[in-house]
């Protein structure tokens, strides 16, 4: 049904009222997406201000494992548009999807996303 293409089932476990106005109306566009957000935050684990990943450049680095983006910095992988990575915390996990093709550290707001619609 509608943006979120789910089905009407699903409505009745996740549709919110996010004007108040007694029901959820899937005709206003913020009470359509108000739900994604919700489902996002609550079952894959999104955060807010937090970046999904970066393209990076990465010389030489090993492209296994999950690692915080400091230590990714420190094994010498840098954003490919010359920025520092505004947060050195979260897990980041390389992903090269061609050999030879671009580089990206996923963080965890990738995988929040993905799981919304694996496909």
């Amino acid at each position: 049904m509608d943006n979120t293409q789910w089905m009407p089932e699903v409505w009745l476990n996740v549709g919110m009222d996010y004007d108040r106005r007694k029901g959820v109306a899937v005709r206003k566009p913020m009470t359509r997406l108000a739900p994604a957000r919700r489902f996002l935050v609550n079952r894959g684990k999104y955060h807010r201000g937090e970046h999904w990943g970066y393209e990076v450049r990465a010389p030489g680095a090993s492209s296994s494992g999950s690692r915080t983006y400091a230590a990714w910095s420190s094994a010498g992988v840098s954003r490919a548009d010359g920025r520092r990575f505004r947060s050195q915390v979260p897990p980041a996990q390389m992903w090269v999807p061609v050999q030879g093709g671009p580089a990206f550290l996923l963080g965890p707001n990738f995988y929040a996303v993905r799981s919304y619609n694996p496909r």
